[in-house]
């Protein structure tokens, strides 16, 4: 009786020290050690990635959350901290559409107005200066029917209701497309250009899917970019080579891709990474056919 009082006496000793141990060892834990919970983004309408940022339109609030580089204000959150985490876009409202571009943010509103922040060296915020601003402060100048936006390293774009494209900001390209090279503060026409159903825009260069489902594309050409079997840059819209069928298109740094009739793809232009899928890295002035793709299915 007496060792079983004893044994019980030791366990219970034994426990409070786990337990006091255990407690001094989250009591030490140092702070920066502690993983902070965070609530993933629920509601996301639209979605963006711009050079090192991105960019989410929460639809239940018609607002924007931004995260990743903030240099020059593109989270636009009225400072120029990174944040690893969501922050929300200051006195934005009414988003429905958001672009990311090389550092700056543009969004669509539902009044087919448009706003933008972030960087603004060549003017790509589109409000008549080459100032940046770290939130949403005017809209963009002159644009009130817009129903899609595009950005590109710094340079903007929107669609308009009458299905013409109005662009601003770097233009030392011509991937404004007004048939010059000057950069401008406030949006420009896009020459002769109409029937635009989509617009997409790479770094230096810009495309746009028209009603017909064929693309043109304008500005930086280099590598081909502008897939009209060329490396010219154009200050105008050329026509992309061999394309009927285009029901979507997207634009990267030094490519383009368009999705087609059928459930394919095609790209042109930069290849040194393999980002045209063609089982190469020798790059393309026209769309080419990607090669197979070479997993069992």
């Amino acid at each position: 009786m007496v060792r079983s009082s004893i044994d019980r006496l030791v366990r219970i000793v034994l426990a409070a020290v786990v337990a006091t141990s255990a407690v001094l060892a989250v009591s030490m834990t140092p702070a920066s050690a502690i993983v902070p919970i965070v609530a993933p983004l629920v509601g996301i309408g639209s979605l963006s990635a711009g050079g090192s940022h991105t960019c989410a339109v929460i639809t239940t609030q018609t607002m924007g959350d931004c995260w990743g580089a903030n240099t020059s204000g593109q989270l636009g959150d009225f400072n120029t901290d990174d944040s690893e985490i969501p922050a929300m876009v200051s006195e934005l409202g009414g988003a429905v559409v958001i672009s990311a571009g090389g550092s700056h943010t543009c969004a669509l509103l539902d009044n087919k107005t448009v706003k933008c922040w972030g960087k603004n060296s060549s003017g790509q915020l589109g409000v008549g200066n080459t100032t940046n601003t770290t939130f949403p402060l005017i809209k963009v100048s002159g644009i009130s029917t817009a129903t899609a936006i595009a950005t590109g390293a710094n340079h903007s774009c929107a669609r308009l209701s009458d299905k013409t494209v109005k662009c601003w900001g770097d233009n030392s390209s011509g991937q404004l497309g007004d048939n010059t090279l000057t950069s401008s503060t406030t949006p420009v026409t896009v020459s002769g250009l109409s029937n635009v159903a989509a617009i997409a825009a790479g770094a230096n260069h810009t495309c746009a899917r028209l009603a017909d489902r064929t693309v043109k594309c304008w500005g930086a050409n280099g590598s081909g970019q502008l897939g009209n079997n060329t490396t010219t840059n154009a200050t105008t819209p050329v026509t992309v080579s061999g394309i009927s069928t285009a029901t979507a298109i997207t634009a990267g740094g030094g490519h383009t891709c368009a999705l087609l009739t059928g459930a394919i793809a095609k790209c042109w232009g930069n290849n040194t990474r393999g980002q045209l899928g063609i089982g190469s890295l020798t790059g393309t002035k026209k769309p080419t056919d990607p090669v197979s793709n070479s997993m069992p299915f």
